[in-house]
């Protein structure tokens, strides 16, 4: 009798190996769900940063175009509203444009501070008169 009393309430319980088992099985599937959330507010982060860099860039296009002779060709600078955001324009050499009587002028938008071999959050390339020809 006191065999099968044993037998049974050693069924009930668990053993060390099982409950080990499982905290390493459960810390697994936090560790996971930890770095996705941190995956995922990363690309929150990027992706707000880009829909400003978008409307900025806009805003200066818009602001420029407005007065495209002094449009900033080759220049840089802050972008208004904006004192993470900044600005650049340079001249792209392009065969196709100048047979147009054109030229290439690509506007990037970086978040601020620039760094050496930081990626613009968004670039536009645009096709103005030639500055010879203003």
């Amino acid at each position: 009798m006191y065999l099968k009393r044993s037998a049974r309430h050693r069924g009930r319980g668990m053993t060390l190996v099982e409950v080990v088992a499982g905290l390493a099985l459960l810390a697994t599937v936090l560790a996971g769900l930890l770095v996705a959330k941190a995956r995922l507010g990363r690309q929150v982060r990027v992706t707000e940063s880009r829909r400003a860099a978008v409307g900025a860039a806009d805003a200066l296009l818009t602001a420029w175009w407005r007065d495209k002779p002094r449009f900033p060709r080759n220049a840089a600078g802050e972008v208004p509203g904006h004192a993470d955001l900044l600005w650049r324009t340079q001249t792209v050499a392009s065969a196709q444009a100048a047979r147009l009587c054109g030229q290439v002028t690509r506007l990037d938008v970086f978040s601020a501070p620039l760094g050496a071999n930081q990626t613009p959050l968004v670039t536009i390339e645009l096709l103005l008169p030639a500055e010879n020809s203003r």
